[in-house]
């Protein structure tokens, strides 16, 4: 498995995270609009306008659903890729490609500097 590979499932967990920042906003949205219309009379064209929202709610939810979907399935396969190697590059790996933390953290972690931390993280992936 190549760093590109490995770096896959970082940038799904980033996109999740950004996409429920955006659900949220909605869900603010929506409840904002809602409190608004409560003393509004029956049939107003405000009703219009939650539905919309709640329609952009449920493909968000759906579309969270597809992401999350998606980083299980790349956290499986680098599980397995990880399952091969010796423990302290599962460790390595682990950190940097499913945790996320920089070489420094990884350092500081293991209890090794960040360019040794770095040059091993080559050769575990090949480069």
């Amino acid at each position: 498995m190549d760093k590109k590979e490995l770096e896959k499932y970082i940038w799904i967990q980033l996109n999740i995270d950004t996409l429920e920042e955006q659900l949220f906003e909605l869900e603010t949205r929506a409840e904002n609009t809602t409190s608004v219309l409560n003393d509004m009379p029956k049939g107003s064209p405000g009703k219009d306008k939650i539905a919309n929202i709640v329609c952009d709610i449920v493909r968000l939810q759906e579309k969270i659903n597809n992401k999350v979907a998606e980083g299980y399935d790349k956290l499986n396969k680098i599980e397995d890729f990880v399952e091969e190697l010796e423990e302290r590059d599962k460790v390595i790996i682990r950190l940097r490609y499913i945790k996320g933390l920089k070489w420094e953290e990884i350092g500081d972690k293991i209890g090794y500097n960040y360019n040794y931390v770095k040059r091993l993280h080559n050769e575990i992936i090949g480069k």
